[in-house]
């Protein structure tokens, strides 16, 4: 297992080796930003005091990633979250979504039944996190298991949230900012 840069705040690079050993347990998302969940799943409340069942660690991503499995190629991507299931065209806006029950998603999109496919997979067999790569424009490349690697590329050249990776309850590594101690959920 190789050690991801050391960036100027070693907290920041520490924390993220919380990942290494941890499985692969969800992929989510919430309109175009991807979650990866990663360790146990945990009941926690969410901004509204109801109870919820989520990921103990999650990356939540904002810029171009794929995740591909070394002999089958690319199962999922960024511009999947783009694409509607119905008509294999670019997805529908949230306010022209048919579905009233979910305000908050686009119509059903290849992501999202790629997503479920991949966790239903991994479920008897989860893939485990074995080595991080954080490249000198932030990129990440996190390595797991039966032959999964999931890739993070920062898209921009301007200041701005590209991922984060947090802790239910605890703190969280916002790229390309530096590590925050802000509580998320509780």
């Amino acid at each position: 297992m190789e050690k991801i840069r050391q960036s100027a705040d070693s907290t920041q690079s520490g924390f993220l080796q919380r990942l290494i050993g941890m499985p692969l347990v969800s992929i989510d998302r919430a309109l175009n930003m991807a979650m990866f969940g990663f360790g146990e799943m945990i009941q926690r409340e969410d901004g509204k005091g109801e109870t919820r069942t989520a990921s103990e660690y999650a990356l939540h991503v904002q810029c171009a990633y794929r995740l591909r499995q070394q002999a089958k190629g690319i199962l999922l991507a960024s511009r999947d979250t783009r694409v509607s299931v119905r008509t294999g065209s670019p997805a529908e806006s949230p306010t022209e979504s048919s579905d009233l029950h979910q305000p908050n998603q686009l119509a059903e999109t290849i992501f999202d039944r790629a997503a479920m496919r991949i966790v239903d997979w991994l479920k008897p067999q989860p893939a485990v996190v074995i080595r991080l790569d954080l490249s000198d424009v932030d990129d990440l490349s996190v390595t797991l298991t039966r032959g999964l690697f999931l890739e993070l590329f920062r898209d921009s050249s301007t200041p701005g949230e590209s991922w984060r990776f947090l802790q239910w309850g605890g703190s969280h590594v916002v790229v390309p900012n530096d590590i925050q101690d802000m509580p998320v959920g509780k």
